[in-house]
C-alpha cells in the first residue's frame, strides 16, 4: 500500500491560509477592543455627569450632598458633605459650582480608571498653581472652555465656569471627555449643567 504525503505546495498553501486567518482575527479583535474602550469612556462621562447632575438637584432642593471618596489613603476626612439647607446671602443658590464640580473630580479620580489605559486614572492631576487648565490636568478652574488638546483618550476634565450671585447668568459646571472613535482619532463628549437656571 502506497502512503500518501503532502507536498511543499500543499503545505504552503494551509501556512498561507492560516496566516490570512489569523491577520483577519487580530483585525477583528483590535476593532472589537475599540469599541469596547469607546464605549466604557461614554458610560464613564455618563455616569460622573449624572451623579454631579443630581447631587446639584439635591443640593439645591435643600438636601445635602456628599462626595467621596475623595482619596484611598492619606487623607481626612474621606468624604465631604456640602450644607445645602441656607443659600449665603451672596450666592443664588446652596452651594457654587465650584464646590460640586471640585469635589466630584476628586471623587471621580479615585473612582474612574482610563478605559484605554486602566492602570491610570480617568483624570490627570490639577493644573499648576490651580488655576485655569493645563494638558494632564483633570481639574479646570474658571474656565469650562477646555481645548482638546492634551486630554488622552479615555480622560476626563471637570471644571466650573462663572459665579455663584448668578450676576453673569452663569454658574456652570462642566465636564469634556476624550472617548476617541472607531478609527483610533480623538473625539470629544461634553456636558455642563448651569446652577443659575434653578
Amino acid at each position: 500500500m502506497k502512503q500518501r504525503s503532502f507536498t511543499l505546495m500543499e503545505l504552503m498553501i494551509v501556512v498561507v491560509i492560516i496566516g490570512i486567518l489569523s491577520a483577519l482575527g487580530v483585525m477583528i479583535f483590535s476593532k472589537v477592543a475599540l469599541k469596547s474602550k469607546i464605549t466604557c469612556a461614554t458610560a464613564n462621562h455618563q455616569k460622573i455627569f449624572e451623579t454631579l447632575s443630581s447631587r446639584i438637584k439635591m443640593c439645591n432642593a435643600g438636601m445635602s450632598a456628599t462626595y467621596g471618596p475623595l482619596c484611598t489613603t492619606g487623607c481626612s476626612p474621606k468624604t465631604r458633605t456640602l450644607n445645602c439647607t441656607a443659600t449665603p446671602s451672596s450666592y443664588s443658590h446652596p452651594q457654587p459650582a465650584d464646590s460640586h464640580a471640585y469635589l466630584m473630580y476628586r471623587e471621580a479620580k479615585n473612582s474612574f480608571k482610563s478605559c484605554y489605559d486602566n492602570k491610570i486614572s480617568a483624570f490627570g492631576g490639577v493644573a499648576p498653581g490651580g488655576h485655569g487648565w493645563s494638558p494632564g490636568a483633570g481639574w479646570s478652574n474658571s474656565t469650562c472652555n477646555i481645548p482638546d488638546k492634551g486630554i488622552e483618550r479615555g480622560q476626563s476634565v471637570l471644571g466650573y465656569q462663572g459665579h455663584p450671585s448668578c450676576s453673569s447668568g452663569r454658574d456652570i459646571a462642566c465636564l469634556k471627555t476624550n472617548v476617541g472613535d472607531k478609527d483610533g482619532n480623538d473625539a470629544f463628549l461634553e456636558s455642563e449643567i448651569n446652577l443659575c437656571l434653578f
